[in-house]
This record gives C-alpha cells, sequence and structure tokens, in this order.
C-alpha cells in the first residue's frame, strides 16, 4: 500500500474489512497521525472499534464522520471509554455537533461532562450568562493547595475559610499530665539502684542533676538514653557525647530537642547526617540552626541528591533563616516550590526587586498548578507573564481560558481566538470583551463543607 494517496481511503464504497487491514497497517509503518488515518477516520465505512481506536488522535474527523449519530442512535455510549482529553477537544470546538454535547451530557468523567453541559450548542434560551458563569465558577472545589496559599500570601487570591484537623479531646490533657507527673519534685534514690522505668522517667525530669543525667547517659538501654537527649536540662558536654551514640534514635531526639546548642547540630550534621535526609531536615528546622550549618546541609545534601537544590524542607528553613547568606538567597530565588516562595515573601529584609520576582513566579507556578481553581485565579491576575496566557488559551479547561480573557493585559489575537470557542460562558466573556463593555464580575464563592 503506497502512502502517497490518503483520499481513497474516503471513499464511502471502501469495504470496513479493508478499512480495518489498512489502518492497522499505516498504523505500524508510519504511526498514529499519519495521514491515511486521518483519511480513514473520517470515512462512514470505518468500523466503530476502529474509530474508538483513532479518536484520541484524529479527533476532529471521528467528530464529523457522518455515521457518528447514528452509532449513538445505536450505542449512545460507544465514546464513553475514549481518553477524556480526546471528548474535551471535540467540545471545545463551536463546530461539534450538538449530538456530541447531548451525550456526554451523561459521561461519568466531570471535566467532560461539565464541557458538554456548557457547550455552544445547548445554550439556555434567554438565559442571564453571567448568572450562569458565577453558578459555574461557583460549584469548582477549592483546595487550599501550597500553590493558593501562595496565592493568598501575594495577595492574589481570595483568604479562604481555614480548617484544621480534629485534636483528639483528650490529647492536650494527658500530655500535659505526663509533662507535671515527670516535673513533680520528689525524692528518688540514687539512679544505680533504680528499677529501669523509674531511669527513663529520671532521665525525662527537668530536676535532674548533671551527675545523674551523666550515669543515665551511659545506660545501656536506649530508651534511658532517649530520654537523656529529649531532656531540656542536659548539659552540653552530654549531648555532644550523645552525639557518638549508636542508636539513631538518640540523634533524632537531640535534633527535636529545642534546647539543643548550636554546637550539637552542627556535629549532628557532620558525624550523623550523612545519607540521613529526615535527620537533617530536622536539623535545619532547628531553632538554634545557624547559617553555618544550613550551609553545610545544603551542600551536604547537593552531593548527595546530585542537584543543584536539596529537599524542600531544607529550603524552606533557609528561606525563612533570618542570617540567610547572600548566595543561598539568590538560588532560593530561582527556587520554584511555593512552599519556598511563601517563606521568602516572608521576609522583612526582601527587596521591592525580590517582590516582584517572587510574585511573578508565584502566578507562575500557580498557573501549572492541579487544580483548576488556582490556575483561574491566578491566569486572572495581571502579574501573570503573557507567555503563560498563550499556553492556557489553548487549554481543555473552559476556567482556565475564562482566566486568560480575565487577564487585563490579555492580547486581542487570543481574545479574537476565544470568541470562536465552543464554551458559550467562555465565548460570551470574549465578545463582551472585544465589544469594550465591562467583564462579568466573577466574585469568589467558597463551596460548603
Amino acid at each position: 500500500m503506497s502512502g502517497c494517496d490518503s483520499a481513497i481511503y474516503e471513499n464511502p464504497e471502501f469495504p470496513p474489512h479493508l478499512l480495518l487491514a489498512a489502518a492497522c497497517a499505516y498504523y505500524n509503518l508510519q504511526g498514529p497521525r499519519s495521514a491515511q488515518l486521518n483519511s480513514i477516520a473520517g470515512n462512514p465505512n470505518t468500523p466503530l472499534e476502529v474509530l474508538q481506536w483513532l479518536l484520541p488522535w484524529h479527533p476532529y474527523r471521528v467528530m464529523l464522520n457522518p455515521v457518528v449519530p447514528l452509532l449513538f442512535m445505536e450505542q449512545p455510549e460507544c465514546f464513553h471509554r475514549s481518553p477524556a482529553f480526546a471528548l474535551q477537544q471535540i467540545l471545545c470546538r463551536a463546530d461539534a455537533p450538538a449530538v456530541w454535547a447531548r451525550i456526554l451530557l451523561e459521561h461519568p468523567a466531570p471535566e467532560v461532562a461539565t464541557a458538554a453541559r456548557l457547550h455552544v450548542s445547548l445554550a439556555k434560551q434567554d438565559g442571564d450568562w453571567r448568572a450562569e458563569l458565577r453558578e459555574e465558577l461557583g460549584r469548582q472545589p477549592l483546595v487550599r493547595s501550597d500553590h493558593w496559599l501562595a496565592l493568598e500570601e501575594i495577595g492574589a487570591a481570595p483568604s479562604g475559610p481555614v480548617t484544621h484537623p480534629a485534636r483528639k479531646p483528650g490529647a492536650r490533657r494527658l500530655r500535659s499530665g505526663a509533662n507535671a507527673a515527670s516535673t513533680k519534685p520528689g525524692v528518688l534514690s540514687p539512679v544505680e539502684g533504680m528499677p529501669p522505668n523509674l531511669r527513663v522517667k529520671r532521665a525525662r525530669d527537668p530536676a535532674a542533676s548533671p551527675e545523674e543525667l551523666f550515669i543515665l547517659a551511659a545506660d545501656t538501654r536506649s530508651a534511658v538514653r532517649e530520654a537523656v537527649a529529649s531532656n531540656p536540662s542536659t548539659p552540653h558536654e552530654i549531648r555532644m557525647r550523645l552525639v557518638e551514640d549508636p542508636s539513631r534514635t538518640v540523634w533524632e531526639r537531640l535534633a527535636k530537642n529545642p534546647t539543643s546548642e548550636a554546637q550539637v547540630l552542627l556535629r549532628l550534621s557532620e558525624r550523623r547526617g550523612v545519607g540521613d535526609l529526615p535527620l537533617v531536615e530536622r536539623l535545619a528546622k532547628h531553632p538554634h540552626a545557624t547559617a553555618e550549618l544550613l550551609e553545610q546541609i545544603w551542600r551536604q545534601l547537593a552531593r548527595q541528591r546530585n542537584s543543584g537544590f536539596p529537599s524542600r524542607e531544607v529550603r524552606r528553613a533557609a528561606a525563612a533563616h533570618p542570617e540567610l547568606p547572600a548566595w543561598m538567597r539568590r538560588e532560593l530565588l530561582r527556587d520554584t516550590d511555593p512552599v519556598v516562595q511563601v517563606a521568602l515573601f516572608r521576609r522583612q529584609d526582601r527587596t521591592e526587586e525580590e517582590q516582584a520576582t517572587l510574585q511573578r513566579r508565584v502566578l507562575e507556578e500557580a498557573a501549572r498548578a492541579p487544580e483548576p481553581l488556582c490556575r483561574y485565579w491566578a491566569l486572572s491576575r495581571a502579574g501573570t507573564p503573557l507567555q503563560v496566557l498563550e499556553r492556557a488559551a489553548a487549554s481543555l479547561e473552559w476556567s482556565d481560558r475564562l482566566g486568560v480573557l480575565l487577564h487585563p493585559e490579555a492580547p486581542r489575537t487570543l481574545v479574537l481566538l476565544l470568541s470562536e470557542d465552543g464554551n458559550r460562558l467562555v465565548r460570551a466573556t470574549a465578545l463582551v470583551k472585544l465589544a469594550g463593555e465591562p467583564l462579568p464580575d466573577t466574585p469568589m464563592t467558597f463551596p460548603k463543607g
């Protein structure tokens, strides 16, 4: 079979079994996007299973195939198992036959069903499209992701209701009771003669003497040494000694202890931090972490991970550190993580240039977020770069295309393109913008629950 003449496969009298054979042959020889397969996708004699197979690569030819309405009459759900993105591509076109929108209203994927409900072929007669637009945006779920919190921080999105995980009723009382018991002074026998449970209790007691803690730090039971490492009254010399302890839990307790000195943290990083990411992340977040410690951890992790950036927790701790080194500050300004960006934005010593850079980067990254509502708000803000708008104008999600139109500096070429959109709300907004009329007011409405 020659690939130079694809028009023969558009002949409606071409036998179905030969179309099937030709589709398999051209797929293997030239790949799924060949011109011959495009012609086969538009042939009314092409079997249904071939149309289903070709839909992801040739959605528009399948859409305009004259046999599809008949197939929908026989099997309304014949394309329901096709990839959602291919069906969304069809529904983005204003020239998609109304039968596609009516059939896909019952599609199990919510993004496909929404695109079908809002298609121009199913426009409501004498309906208030502005009210409908506000209602549809109100249906978008609000996910308070890291990207959304970053938008809130720079003032590009409204603050939503903050929810906290439920706390167990007796948790705080139980913990305070345990602390009260451990700090209650009492007459104790010498630690050498204590039973194991009392030795652990004494090792946690802030009233324990340095001599007792020195003896307990050499106990053969790791639980006792862990308690000494957690004790806020443990002397510096004993903590330095516990850095050499063989138990990893002891190192972790030293890193968690808010009274551990900077020298202890630095020694922990040198001796125990290599290859132990959770431990060095805890060290980086410690209130006594110094700039020297952060630089050491940064370079250590960058070597281990074969990349220019260490882990997210280390970068966030560095971004919030009051003595952030200049070279590390420049590296973090290039960071795309919204958590790191928020930590930098909250710094009181940021310059106006750094603030503008962070705002632009937050908007750019939020426009790529997985949450539709987050992308919508980022795309509609004035600081979002124009190249991001160009990419979003071709998005399959209708709220992305709407966000492009609400951008105050949206290029006219994009507005003209979206004025022929298959989504009636996007299309109406574009026509209003072209006419110079006021854009629809779309206030934030947070879904309940």
